[in-house]
């Protein structure tokens, strides 16, 4: 039976200062006060540009004494736990890190993983031979913010408008599933789960390349947080990029590293890096510094194209939107 997912019209995009000074009149506050803050949980879904995080972890780059990762299933299930506070800081595209924003969530980028270019697509049936072909169609897409704005695009590219096509919901996780089915006729998908479908037989018709860049993955933490945990992230970072000068240096190892979480042959995770720009410390100051800095000009820029698309209840203040405490401070991090 065909799975149908979940048929929608419109995505939704939807200190301790007193009490120790209280138990030092008993001669507590000593004790207590030398325990270590807890550690920082930060949690990421499969994602090629998060997977540099991992693999610092797993080559023992980072402390994990001072960081703990949740792997989740989504960037929707990510969101959740930064919601119900069981994570302080998130891997996310920066529209998401909008959208949580605007439910009252303060959240902080504190670092840029990636810059999509070509790794966000629309995959379709092999008798689509045109974006137009799709009038009519069910088309697969995650309910999330870049689900949404991938899907904004193509209607924006395809002459199409939202009544014109049956958009059906589906989990990142649900995407080879309900695409083996044979219910779909397109799917807005991302990397590495858009390998897999193509492999499943499946054909890129659109990505994230036929437009300006607005697809941009980081680092975001609550904003209370960020003063507690700034040497953690910066532990974080250095991992990171540590882990990027390994995948251009020694990009056999790394490949086949990846591949295994990600469960990609080598060939396949080549490809699919083409379609990422990996900043690297330098180009995370760029970005992250100024006046203002470059990524806060962007993410105006996001914050206003998603509110006219009514993917946002309204504008980001853009107030703490971003900061570069959380860089390392040495030449290579």
């Amino acid at each position: 039976m065909p799975f149908t997912g979940r048929s929608l019209r419109t995505p939704v995009c939807l200190r301790r200062r007193g009490f120790l000074g209280t138990l030092a009149a008993f001669g507590l506050g000593t004790v207590l006060g030398c325990r270590p803050d807890a550690p920082l949980t930060v949690a990421a879904h499969v994602w090629p540009g998060y997977e540099l995080m991992f693999l610092a972890r797993d080559q023992a780059w980072l402390d994990t004494a001072r960081l703990r990762f949740l792997r989740t299933a989504s960037a929707t299930e990510s969101i959740e736990a930064l919601r119900t506070r069981r994570v302080s800081a998130a891997a996310l595209t920066l529209d998401e890190v909008l959208r949580v924003r605007s439910e009252g969530i303060p959240l902080t980028v504190v670092l840029v993983f990636d810059i999509s270019s070509g790794a966000d697509v629309v995959l379709a049936k092999d008798s689509i031979d045109s974006l137009a072909a799709l009038r009519g169609k069910r088309i697969g897409v995650e309910d999330s913010a870049v689900g949404s704005l991938m899907l904004h695009k193509l209607e924006e590219a395809a002459g199409l408008q939202e009544k014109e096509f049956i958009a059906v919901s589906l989990r990142i996780d649900e995407h080879v599933a309900a695409w083996n089915s044979g219910g779909l006729d397109a799917i807005v998908s991302y990397e590495p789960t858009a390998t897999l479908l193509e492999h499943a037989g499946a054909r890129r018709i659109f990505d994230s390349r036929r437009f300006p860049p607005a697809i941009i993955d980081v680092l975001a933490i609550r904003t209370e947080a960020l003063n507690r945990h700034t040497e953690d992230l910066r532990i974080l970072a250095a991992g990171h990029f540590r882990a990027l000068r390994h995948f251009n240096t020694h990009r056999i190892d790394a490949i086949h590293r990846l591949g295994s979480s990600m469960k990609l042959d080598a060939e396949s995770v080549t490809e699919v890096y083409r379609g990422l720009e990996l900043p690297d410390l330098d180009r995370n100051r760029h970005l992250l510094r100024g006046v203002p800095p470059p990524l806060l000009q962007t993410a105006a820029e996001l914050s206003d194209l998603l509110t006219r698309h009514d993917l946002l209840l309204r504008r980001d203040s853009l107030d703490k939107l971003v900061a570069d405490v959380g860089l390392p401070t040495g030449i290579n991090g």
